[in-house]
Protein backbone atom coordinates (compact mmCIF):
# COMPACT_ATOMS: atom_id res chain seq x y z
CA UNK A 1 0.00 0.00 0.00
CA UNK A 2 1.49 3.38 -1.00
CA UNK A 3 1.66 6.47 1.21
CA UNK A 4 -1.40 8.08 -0.39
CA UNK A 5 -3.52 5.01 0.24
CA UNK A 6 -2.31 4.81 3.83
CA UNK A 7 -3.23 8.48 4.46
CA UNK A 8 -6.65 8.00 2.88
CA UNK A 9 -7.30 4.98 5.10
CA UNK A 10 -6.21 6.75 8.25
CA UNK A 11 -8.30 9.83 7.47
CA UNK A 12 -11.53 7.90 6.93
CA UNK A 13 -14.27 8.52 9.52
CA UNK A 14 -13.57 6.44 12.59
CA UNK A 15 -16.69 4.29 12.11
CA UNK A 16 -15.29 2.97 8.82
CA UNK A 17 -11.86 2.00 10.09
CA UNK A 18 -11.89 -1.79 10.49
CA UNK A 19 -15.62 -1.58 11.14
CA UNK A 20 -15.08 0.07 14.50
CA UNK A 21 -16.15 3.37 15.97
CA UNK A 22 -13.61 4.18 18.67
CA UNK A 23 -12.62 7.37 20.45
CA UNK A 24 -8.98 6.43 19.86
CA UNK A 25 -9.64 6.24 16.12
CA UNK A 26 -11.23 9.69 16.10
CA UNK A 27 -8.36 11.26 18.01
CA UNK A 28 -5.83 9.60 15.73
CA UNK A 29 -7.59 10.84 12.61
CA UNK A 30 -7.76 14.41 13.92
CA UNK A 31 -4.12 14.37 15.00
CA UNK A 32 -3.00 13.16 11.59
CA UNK A 33 -5.04 15.83 9.84
CA UNK A 34 -3.48 18.51 12.05
CA UNK A 35 0.02 17.26 11.24
CA UNK A 36 -0.82 17.34 7.53
CA UNK A 37 -2.07 20.91 7.96
CA UNK A 38 1.09 21.91 9.82
CA UNK A 39 3.24 20.38 7.07
CA UNK A 40 1.28 22.39 4.46
CA UNK A 41 1.68 25.54 6.57
CA UNK A 42 5.43 24.97 6.91
CA UNK A 43 5.68 24.75 3.13
CA UNK A 44 3.83 28.05 2.81
CA UNK A 45 6.18 29.68 5.33
CA UNK A 46 9.25 28.25 3.61
CA UNK A 47 8.15 29.93 0.39
CA UNK A 48 6.30 33.04 1.52
CA UNK A 49 7.17 33.53 5.17
CA UNK A 50 9.34 36.01 7.01
CA UNK A 51 10.73 35.55 10.52
CA UNK A 52 11.92 38.88 11.82
CA UNK A 53 12.70 41.08 14.82
CA UNK A 54 12.94 44.80 15.38
CA UNK A 55 13.28 47.15 18.33
CA UNK A 56 10.33 49.50 18.74
CA UNK A 57 10.47 52.78 20.62
CA UNK A 58 7.25 54.34 21.89
CA UNK A 59 7.43 57.96 20.72
CA UNK A 60 4.89 58.92 23.38
CA UNK A 61 7.25 57.61 26.07
CA UNK A 62 10.81 58.23 24.78
CA UNK A 63 12.41 57.37 28.12
CA UNK A 64 10.86 53.91 28.18
CA UNK A 65 13.22 51.08 27.16
CA UNK A 66 12.82 49.84 23.60
CA UNK A 67 10.58 46.85 23.06
CA UNK A 68 11.85 43.89 21.04
CA UNK A 69 9.15 42.76 18.61
CA UNK A 70 9.39 39.24 17.17
CA UNK A 71 7.17 38.35 14.23
CA UNK A 72 6.26 35.54 11.87
CA UNK A 73 4.66 36.98 8.73
CA UNK A 74 3.27 35.22 5.67
CA UNK A 75 2.58 37.39 2.62
CA UNK A 76 0.61 36.16 -0.37
CA UNK A 77 -1.86 37.37 -2.98
CA UNK A 78 -4.12 34.34 -2.43
CA UNK A 79 -6.60 35.16 0.32
CA UNK A 80 -7.80 31.55 0.59
CA UNK A 81 -4.28 30.38 1.40
CA UNK A 82 -3.90 33.00 4.13
CA UNK A 83 -7.32 32.18 5.59
CA UNK A 84 -6.46 28.48 5.69
CA UNK A 85 -3.20 29.32 7.47
CA UNK A 86 -5.12 31.43 9.97
CA UNK A 87 -7.52 28.54 10.63
CA UNK A 88 -4.59 26.23 11.34
CA UNK A 89 -3.17 28.77 13.80
CA UNK A 90 -6.54 29.03 15.53
CA UNK A 91 -6.84 25.24 15.80
CA UNK A 92 -3.86 25.19 18.20
CA UNK A 93 -4.75 28.38 20.05
CA UNK A 94 -2.46 30.80 18.22
CA UNK A 95 -3.77 34.28 17.47
CA UNK A 96 -2.89 35.96 14.19
CA UNK A 97 -3.72 39.15 12.32
CA UNK A 98 -4.75 39.15 8.64
CA UNK A 99 -4.80 42.27 6.47
CA UNK A 100 -5.60 42.60 2.78
CA UNK A 101 -4.91 45.64 0.62
CA UNK A 102 -3.62 46.93 -2.69
CA UNK A 103 -1.78 49.89 -4.08
CA UNK A 104 -3.68 52.40 -6.16
CA UNK A 105 -1.80 51.52 -9.32
CA UNK A 106 -2.06 47.75 -8.82
CA UNK A 107 -4.84 45.46 -10.01
CA UNK A 108 -4.46 42.66 -7.51
CA UNK A 109 -4.94 42.57 -3.76
CA UNK A 110 -2.16 41.30 -1.51
CA UNK A 111 -2.35 40.04 2.04
CA UNK A 112 -0.23 39.64 5.14
CA UNK A 113 -0.87 37.20 7.99
CA UNK A 114 1.21 38.02 11.05
CA UNK A 115 1.90 36.48 14.45
CA UNK A 116 3.46 38.24 17.40
CA UNK A 117 3.80 37.60 21.09
CA UNK A 118 5.92 35.20 23.12
CA UNK A 119 3.09 32.72 23.71
CA UNK A 120 1.95 32.58 20.10
CA UNK A 121 5.44 32.17 18.67
CA UNK A 122 6.60 29.66 21.28
CA UNK A 123 3.47 27.60 20.55
CA UNK A 124 3.56 27.51 16.75
CA UNK A 125 7.29 27.38 15.93
CA UNK A 126 8.03 24.05 17.70
CA UNK A 127 5.06 22.50 15.87
CA UNK A 128 6.43 23.69 12.52
CA UNK A 129 10.11 22.81 13.01
CA UNK A 130 9.82 19.15 11.89
CA UNK A 131 8.44 20.31 8.54
CA UNK A 132 10.40 23.47 7.81
CA UNK A 133 13.31 23.21 5.38
CA UNK A 134 14.40 26.54 3.90
CA UNK A 135 13.65 28.62 6.98
CA UNK A 136 14.21 26.07 9.72
CA UNK A 137 17.40 27.71 11.00
CA UNK A 138 15.67 31.11 11.02
CA UNK A 139 12.82 29.64 13.05
CA UNK A 140 15.26 28.14 15.55
CA UNK A 141 16.99 31.51 16.03
CA UNK A 142 13.70 33.37 16.44
CA UNK A 143 12.49 30.78 18.95
CA UNK A 144 15.74 31.16 20.92
CA UNK A 145 15.15 34.92 21.06
CA UNK A 146 11.59 34.42 22.29
CA UNK A 147 12.70 32.02 25.03
CA UNK A 148 15.39 34.49 26.10
CA UNK A 149 12.81 37.30 26.21
CA UNK A 150 10.64 35.19 28.49
CA UNK A 151 13.59 34.41 30.78
CA UNK A 152 14.64 38.06 31.03
CA UNK A 153 11.04 39.10 31.60
CA UNK A 154 10.80 36.75 34.57
CA UNK A 155 14.05 38.10 36.03
CA UNK A 156 12.97 41.73 35.67
CA UNK A 157 9.37 41.18 36.79
CA UNK A 158 8.16 41.89 33.29
CA UNK A 159 9.55 45.41 33.03
CA UNK A 160 9.05 46.26 29.39
CA UNK A 161 12.16 46.01 27.22
CA UNK A 162 14.57 46.17 30.15
CA UNK A 163 18.09 45.07 29.13
CA UNK A 164 16.94 43.51 25.84
CA UNK A 165 18.87 46.02 23.73
CA UNK A 166 22.09 45.08 25.54
CA UNK A 167 21.63 41.35 26.01
CA UNK A 168 24.53 39.60 24.27
CA UNK A 169 22.62 36.40 23.53
CA UNK A 170 19.70 38.22 21.95
CA UNK A 171 21.96 40.46 19.87
CA UNK A 172 23.92 37.43 18.66
CA UNK A 173 20.75 35.61 17.62
CA UNK A 174 19.40 38.72 15.88
CA UNK A 175 22.64 38.97 13.91
CA UNK A 176 22.45 35.29 13.01
CA UNK A 177 18.81 35.65 11.94
CA UNK A 178 19.71 38.61 9.76
CA UNK A 179 22.54 36.70 8.10
CA UNK A 180 20.29 33.72 7.41
CA UNK A 181 17.70 36.01 5.85
CA UNK A 182 20.32 37.59 3.61
CA UNK A 183 21.14 34.14 2.25
CA UNK A 184 17.55 33.80 1.04
CA UNK A 185 17.14 37.13 -0.72
CA UNK A 186 16.48 35.35 -3.99
CA UNK A 187 12.73 34.89 -3.41
CA UNK A 188 11.81 38.09 -5.25
CA UNK A 189 8.03 37.43 -5.57
CA UNK A 190 7.51 37.44 -1.79
CA UNK A 191 9.61 40.57 -1.40
CA UNK A 192 7.53 42.29 -4.09
CA UNK A 193 4.30 41.42 -2.31
CA UNK A 194 5.57 42.71 1.02
CA UNK A 195 6.76 45.92 -0.62
CA UNK A 196 3.28 46.45 -2.05
CA UNK A 197 1.82 46.14 1.45
CA UNK A 198 3.96 49.00 2.71
CA UNK A 199 1.58 51.43 1.05
CA UNK A 200 -1.29 49.88 2.98
CA UNK A 201 0.05 49.43 6.49
CA UNK A 202 3.26 51.46 6.71
CA UNK A 203 6.67 50.29 7.82
CA UNK A 204 5.31 48.10 10.60
CA UNK A 205 5.40 45.03 8.39
CA UNK A 206 8.76 45.61 6.74
CA UNK A 207 10.72 42.38 6.56
CA UNK A 208 13.17 40.79 4.20
CA UNK A 209 12.95 37.22 2.99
Amino acid sequence: MNNTAICEELLKPSDTQNGKNSEAGTIRREDIQLELDLAWLAGLIDGEGCLTTHFWNDKKAPTRPKTLICSLVVSNSNKLALEKAQQIYESIGVKSHLIMGKRENRKFWVGSLSIRGNYNLSTIIPRLLPYLVIKKDQAISLLAIVYRKVTLGEKTNGKRGLSLTYDEFILTQIKKLHELKQEGRYDIPSTTIRSALLDVEGDDIVCSA
